[in-house]
């Protein structure tokens, strides 16, 4: 059996002085769609990061241009 990979998300958001941080089981090729998602979720986040181990995947932010 197959096991996706254990994706590291950090969210900045405006309440905090730091990231959130959270993991999730998914697909490499599909974190823009998981930051994406979880920069929807509150109004209050900024950005949201998406790594695999040492590597930075994607990186979105509010209003930024796709």
């Amino acid at each position: 059996m197959n096991r996706l990979p254990l994706l590291h998300i950090y969210a900045y958001d405006t309440r905090y002085s730091v990231p959130q941080w959270r993991t999730v089981d998914a697909d490499p090729a599909q974190a823009h769609t998981v930051a994406q998602q979880i920069l929807d979720e509150h109004e209050t986040y900024l950005g949201v990061e998406v790594w695999l181990e040492d590597q930075r995947l994607v990186e979105v932010r509010r209003g930024a241009k796709p």
